[in-house]
């Protein structure tokens, strides 16, 4: 009885040798430098996505170093609700009626009948 070694690599068929050896021109192609992709299609997406990230926060920034700051002063409340109980509510001294007809510039506004004002 004959013992056949399955690993044994002398027993290379010549068809599969020719097969082998058409494969590498054709793997040596894919190599090439020619199928690159060009840079700008990496850095274009790559700037459109950077863009959006940082918009968001921009807005914020520009206020932030051109603004003015403002301080205001806050009235006190009773923040006692029989459904809510105890919460907090701020209430500003500028947003009283009397305090803002002291204001210049107050004429232009009218107030409506629902209460709230309009230029």
């Amino acid at each position: 009885m004959k013992i056949i070694n399955p690993f044994n690599q002398n027993n290379s068929s010549t068809k599969e040798s020719d097969y082998s050896e058409e494969l590498k021109p054709s793997i040596n192609q894919t190599k090439s430098s020619k199928n690159q992709m060009p840079i700008w299609r990496f850095i274009l997406p790559l700037t459109v996505q950077l863009a959006l990230i940082l918009s968001i926060p921009a807005q914020a920034i520009y206020t932030t170093i051109t603004g003015r700051t403002v301080v205001l002063q806050t009235v006190p409340v009773d923040p006692y609700d029989f459904l809510r109980g105890y919460y907090q509510v701020l209430s500003y001294d500028i947003s009283r009626k009397d305090n803002l007809s002291q204001l210049p510039g107050w004429n232009k506004f009218e107030l409506e009948s629902s209460g709230k004002f309009s230029a």
